[in-house]
């Protein structure tokens, strides 16, 4: 009796596609990663002697959603193709947010900054080499191409950051209020800075490819696209164990947030100001929070919001063609808030909502 293999070997079209469901299952039912399915896949097909080339996860997505639908034809793959999230549109790391100062990479590797200087925030004018960038609160943060990291401005009371300056071969960084925490390029992550809800207790960490530091607690998304957790739990916005392919990560400093590989997004944590609605949204590549608020980018360029007040002065809805995001949420007293959101456009130019009090709009 013939197998399965050998029913579908004679059939090129019909043999990709078998092998195409496969991967998907062990990749959304095992949550298998794409490298050992790519090796499996492979083998298990050479064994055979099957002609099969691995997809990409994007490659599989549209083949199995064409394959199920009812009216398979040339109009419904483009549009479904059409579907499939540019996920590489996304520049990360290339513009900051602090309460009151905002900070540009620039393409030749050095920093522009402009709003409050009070901390030395905006001391960067002899950067150089920079790869990338982060801030939050009165802090800022680079990471050199050599994989050094550099940091001005406030130190969070008595909380030593300095030993960033002795950290090498990393890959990322991001800015807390209270910490900061980099990514080795084997993985590992490293944090400093203030540590009283555990923050930065993330060494224990493997297979990490992103990180997110917040005001009480830390993400940290691994290579299978799961995330973990560390700090505070106070509001659930550590509660993210249950998680899976997720593309992307985000913190407030109450609340957590995960773009899944379809673009739709997650979130945990306080929502007292509807911070976490989120289910609803699509299409989404990159996400930004802070304090009451979440910022989406979507795959064709334009800006969502959710949170307390999205009224004219917060108004993103014109933003177009923009590639990296960032906001910052700042209590000015007597119940006002201050919130800046910034978007990067992909020739460079950048588009500032929101309060500009110190003149951040101007960098």
């Amino acid at each position: 009796a013939l197998n399965l293999i050998d029913i579908y070997n004679s059939d090129t079209d019909k043999q990709t596609h078998l092998f195409n469901i496969i991967n998907e299952y062990l990749k959304e039912c095992l949550g298998v990663s794409e490298e050992w399915r790519m090796t499996f896949l492979s083998s298990f097909a050479s064994a055979f002697t099957c002609n099969y080339v691995f997809s990409t996860d994007k490659q599989v997505e549209t083949d199995v959603k064409i394959a199920s639908s009812e009216n398979n034809n040339a109009d419904n793959r483009k549009v479904l193709e059409n579907d499939i999230i540019n996920f590489e549109r996304y520049k990360p790391n290339i513009i900051g947010v602090g309460a009151g100062h905002i900070v540009g990479l620039k393409n030749d590797g050095t920093v522009a900054a402009a709003g409050d200087n009070s901390f030395g925030q905006c001391s960067v004018s002899n950067w150089k080499n920079v790869v990338a960038i982060s801030a939050r609160s009165n802090q800022t943060v680079a990471l050199l191409s050599d994989g050094t990291v550099v940091e001005t401005g406030a130190r969070y009371g008595d909380a030593d950051v300095s030993m960033v300056r002795n950290w090498k071969d990393m890959i990322s960084i991001s800015c807390g209020d209270n910490h900061i925490i980099a990514l080795r390029k084997n993985g590992k992550p490293f944090g400093c800075g203030a540590n009283q809800k555990g923050q930065c207790d993330v060494l224990p960490w493997n297979n990490i490819i992103d990180i997110a530091a917040g005001y009480y607690h830390t993400l940290g998304l691994r290579k299978d696209g799961t995330v973990v957790a560390v700090g505070d739990n106070k509001h659930g916005e550590c509660n993210v164990s249950e998680w899976t392919n997720i593309k992307a990560i985000a913190v407030g400093p109450t609340h957590s947030v995960g773009v899944r590989s379809d673009g739709t997004v997650i979130a945990t944590g306080k929502n007292d100001y509807g911070e976490c609605n989120v289910e609803n949204w699509s299409q989404i590549i990159a996400v930004k929070a802070c304090q009451r608020y979440t910022m989406g980018l979507r795959s064709d360029g334009t800006v969502i919001l959710t949170g307390e007040n999205t009224a004219d002065q917060y108004d993103v809805s014109g933003w177009t063609d923009i590639v990296s995001i960032g906001i910052y949420f700042k209590p000015a007293g007597l119940g006002d808030i201050k919130v800046t959101l910034v978007g990067v456009q992909s020739n460079g130019n950048v588009k500032v909502a929101g309060d500009t009090d110190f003149g951040q709009d101007k960098a």
